[in-house]
């Protein structure tokens, strides 16, 4: 992101102990102060840099230590193969610490991104990545299965999928290698978060919900996984006085006890699940709600059926670890994606990454894609666990996916009733989703209320662009 006023916020990595920092030029650039912040919550102020490339959007700046030795990253000595797994670390729009994993789409020349972008503006060797990265991303590595750094990512193409550039570890060691030996103080402010340090694990308690828990799990391929998942993925139908919507859900008890998002059941009048092969069962009502966590714990009739189940995980996920999405994207029944765990975020870090003040729980940042009607389906690792039920995506970047946690999903399921009741306007509670504004006030959704009922009976005219099952003011959250 390009600095004109105030302050600008991107990522960057250490290359050298004694704090020398790579990050791009457009985020350094014009900058009067400077500070890093590495996962760990240590906080440093950079001194100046050695190197502003814009060329190839480069800048090698200095961090003041204090004498404190900083773990480091190596630049890889060759150009990444196309193909190549690689993963991209940063702070895509402000979500500090993210990782998200791709391949190598190919290795562009400096004529290459000359027909692309335009003579002279880009210099160098740059390396095409799927790997998602939107703004905030720029500076950070771009890190292959070894560890090095093949480049720092730099560029999207918002036209396109997932076209994303970042310039070459062998341009950058040439500016590391030929970097000034007098450093230059900066002029203008910026923030630069590293990503060349050990990360503060919280810890979260798990709930005993008395479901069947996996002793020794035993990792699973991708296409194995999916054979012993899906038997017990779901799709939601949903009828309403209005219409009708669906979702996606998962069994957790033998019984016919299913997870899925509270908005999936919200304003039915009657509900059906279908499984992958062709069954359908009604369902009889919900044993559970838990509107900040958005969760709903849903009861089939099975008529003394006992079904296939997927185990809740009960404890949280590491960073990098590869998941699979299950689901009904945009009515595509029974989809997988794969993807990474990017981040495991806290009720606080939800609160300003969504700005809902009313969310509780520990989040499952992912970049396994999923769109409207994955809600409520299942996030499993490898071993066949589901860590986290989907809900919603930031709209402003690539691959920002978030579900709420296996741990709280136990929680909810540890508090259920034993009979269910009927999914109803009467017996759900009502949800109101609190936004917080930039101005410290909080937006209330005043839908059904006599204020909302009032604002509704003066509009003049009413255009439908998006039909969703809760929107955003901001327009930055998509909840499905």
């Amino acid at each position: 992101m390009t600095l004109k006023e105030g302050e600008s916020t991107g990522s960057g990595f250490v290359v050298h102990e004694d704090g020398i920092v790579v990050t791009n030029h457009h985020v350094m650039d014009g900058a009067i102060k400077a500070t890093v912040l590495f996962a760990n919550d240590l906080e440093l102020p950079v001194e100046g840099h050695y190197v502003m490339d814009k060329g190839h959007d480069v800048a090698v700046i200095k961090v003041d230590t204090g004498g404190k030795k900083l773990p480091a990253v190596d630049l890889a000595s060759r150009s990444p193969r196309k193909g190549e797994k690689v993963v991209a670390f940063g702070a895509p729009v402000g979500l500090s610490f993210s990782s998200t994993n791709g391949i190598v789409s190919a290795v562009r020349s400096e004529s290459d991104m000359a027909n692309s972008f335009g003579k002279d503006k880009f210099l160098g060797t740059w390396v095409q990545t799927n790997a998602p990265i939107s703004p905030g991303n720029s500076g950070g590595p771009l890190v292959n299965m070894y560890g090095e750094v093949v480049a720092a990512n730099t560029i999207t193409i918002t036209t396109g999928q997932k076209l994303n550039f970042g310039i070459s570890s062998l341009d950058i060691s040439k500016a590391v290698a030929g970097r000034s030996p007098n450093l230059t103080k900066l002029d203008q402010l910026a923030k630069v978060t590293t990503v060349a340090a050990a990360s503060n694990d919280k810890k979260v308690e798990f709930v005993d919900s008395g479901l069947p828990q996996v002793d020794e799990a035993t990792r699973k391929k991708f296409d194995e996984l999916v054979e012993v998942v899906e038997p017990a993925v779901v799709r939601i139908n949903v009828l309403m006085n209005t219409g009708g919507k669906g979702g996606s859900g998962f069994v957790v008890h033998e019984d016919g006890i299913i997870i899925t998002y509270y908005h999936v059941i919200s304003e039915g009048v009657k509900s059906s699940v279908v499984f992958a092969n062709d069954e359908a069962f009604n369902v009889t009502g919900f044993l559970a709600v838990d509107l900040a966590r958005n969760v709903a714990v849903i009861q089939i009739d099975g008529k003394g059926k006992k079904f296939p189940v997927v185990k809740l995980s009960n404890k949280l996920p590491r960073k990098g670890d590869r998941v699979i999405n299950f689901g009904t994207p945009l009515g595509l029944d029974f989809t997988t994606s794969d993807g990474i765990v990017s981040a495991v975020r806290s009720q606080e870090e939800m609160a300003e990454v969504a700005g809902i003040t009313n969310l509780k729980g520990t989040w499952i940042q992912s970049d396994a894609a999923i769109s409207s009607g994955s809600s409520g389906g299942p996030m499993v690792n490898m071993y066949g666990e589901v860590v986290a039920a989907n809900t919603m995506h930031r709209t402003d970047g690539q691959s920002l996916n978030f579900g709420i946690s296996g741990i709280d999903i136990n929680s909810v399921v540890a508090g259920r009733t034993k009979t269910p009741k009927e999914i109803s306007e009467k017996n759900l509670p009502k949800f109101r989703q609190e936004y917080a504004s930039p101005g410290g006030s909080n937006k209330i959704d005043a839908v059904g209320t006599e204020r909302g009922n009032k604002l509704l009976s003066e509009m003049k005219e009413i255009t439908f662009v998006v039909a969703a099952n809760a929107i955003d003011p901001t327009g930055r959250i998509a909840f499905f």
